[in-house]
């Protein structure tokens, strides 16, 4: 009997050391997928990361070559990407049972943004505004209810690729810093907390930088900004006409007689006025 519980414990210590083995061999790839995971929900666009290092023994955490992806409407391209995002942790506050982990700061490293505007919209207002819906937040799948604190995420020095339709070619300008404190939550609301400020101030200033870039381009390339102004114009006005059409041919002599009565009111209310003026 003795023997027999002696091997029930023996095997429940092989499968638990086993399952924390295969965690702890597995750790960085799992990081991944949660990470991943919890920012596609959150932004409702593809996160991708090209690789996560985790040292526990050191208490710290790289990932490697994090993108967001444009919203549909825009182009291909990544609208937010990281070189690498530096994470220290605090494991000495580790609670395995309630799985809490607090995690001092976060920083990105190399930030950069690529802002494209078709004509008063752009993609990170796209995104904002998906982001920030009244829908409900999104439920988290990412397999795990572990509860994080993050004390920081710093995020310096943003670069950014100002594209538009009215400018002649893309515009390379710095967008500044971001800082985050105090963020609580499960991996997919720590995600929305994040994205919501982190867009809003992002659309605010590559906004504003955008607006001063369009007078310089103005004065400088003028002609091919007022070209596609008018090709724009032109190309309303003609659409206006082809659906009214019917409706303006037939009522055209109407219209016209409308017009030339109006004239002679015109010219008539000149007149009046000018011999006022000549009595005075």
């Amino acid at each position: 009997m003795k023997k027999a519980l002696l091997g029930i414990v023996v095997m429940l210590l092989l499968i638990v050391g086993g399952g924390l083995y295969y965690v702890y061999s597995n750790l960085d790839g799992i990081v991944e997928r949660v990470i991943e995971t919890a920012g596609s929900e959150a932004a409702g666009s593809d996160v991708r990361v090209d690789g996560v290092d985790v040292d526990l023994l050191a208490g710290s955490a790289t990932v490697r070559g994090f993108t967001l992806a444009n919203p549909p409407g825009y182009s291909d391209d990544a609208m937010l990407r990281f070189s690498e995002l530096a994470v220290v942790l605090d494991l000495s506050s580790l609670d395995r049972e309630a799985m809490n982990l607090h995690i001092v700061s976060v920083t990105a490293r190399d930030p950069h943004l690529l802002y494209e505007m078709r004509g008063g919209a752009s993609n990170v207002d796209a995104m904002r505004e998906a982001v920030a819906s009244d829908a409900p937040p999104p439920s988290d799948t990412t397999g795990t209810q572990m509860q994080l604190t993050i004390d920081s995420v710093v995020i310096e020095s943003i670069g950014a690729t100002v594209s538009s339709d009215l400018l002649p070619q893309p515009a390379e300008v710095d967008l500044g810093d971001v800082r985050l404190e105090n963020l609580r939550g499960t991996p997919t609301e720590i995600a929305q907390q994040v994205l919501q400020p982190l867009l809003t101030q992002l659309a605010a200033n590559a906004g504003r930088v955008a607006l001063t870039l369009l007078p310089e381009d103005l004065r400088g390339a003028g002609a091919a900004i007022r070209d596609a102004a008018d090709a724009r114009l032109d190309e309303a006005t003609q659409d206006l006409r082809g659906t009214l059409g019917g409706l303006l041919n037939g009522d055209g002599d109407a219209d016209e007689n409308a017009d030339d009565e109006s004239a002679d009111e015109f010219s008539s209310a000149e007149t009046d006025e000018a011999a006022a003026a000549e009595q005075e």
